[in-house]
């Protein structure tokens, strides 16, 4: 060889990043709203994923809860970084409803009502933002036989446990017929001094 030549070669280099990123999740609580319904994003449960390189999406498989998700749900975060790599991490999502059902009254708050006719109870409804409730009556007993004011109440429970603001409806009795007077012929005989007495009950 010939001191001071020199030969000259060329080489691929291909760069490769096998490496999956490192997914990080944080548990979340959702309060469902006044339809019934409540929302959660990938950034929300994400936690501090991170990537050699640097990571391009972030998807959830469940983003949106209703009524039927109360309690413990599972969604999965998928993070896919710039070349493809692929991690799945799961998170804990607790939907609760905190919202209280609403009663409302059928008919007046306050009625009056004639003693000694029947007397039926117009009711209530119980409405939620997860869907129509029983309503539960309580309170007083009207008695159409006696002359007075009667508190029945309402109350409702959903679910979750939420109760409704206690409603109450106050019933009086009373007697506005006038009575039917039936009198009745008799005849009262004299006594020696020439008078006689009779009372009511003697003509009713």
């Amino acid at each position: 060889s010939v001191l001071g030549t020199a030969a000259a070669a060329t080489a691929v280099v291909t760069v490769v990043d096998n490496l999956n990123p490192i997914v990080i999740t944080q548990d979340l609580t959702v309060t469902l709203d006044a339809n019934g319904v409540g929302s959660i994003t990938a950034e929300g449960v994400d936690n501090g994923s991170t990537d050699n390189c640097a990571i391009d999406t972030m998807v959830l498989n469940t983003t949106l809860f209703n009524c039927s998700n109360i309690g413990e749900n599972t969604v999965t975060l998928t993070v896919t970084d710039v070349n493809g790599n692929v991690t799945a991490v799961t998170a804990n999502i607790t939907v609760v409803d905190e919202i209280l059902p609403i009663i409302t009254l059928n008919g007046a708050a306050t009625i009056t009502h004639n003693a000694f006719t029947a007397y039926t109870d117009a009711g209530a409804i119980a409405d939620d933002n997860c869907g129509t409730l029983n309503v539960i009556v309580g309170g007083d007993t009207v008695n159409v036989n006696t002359v007075g004011s009667y508190v029945i109440t309402y109350d409702a429970v959903d679910a979750s446990g939420n109760n409704a603001t206690q409603v109450t409806r106050t019933v009086t009795v009373s007697d506005t017929t006038a009575p039917t007077a039936i009198a009745q012929d008799i005849t009262v005989q004299l006594d020696a001094s020439g008078n006689a007495s009779i009372v009511a009950g003697d003509i009713d």
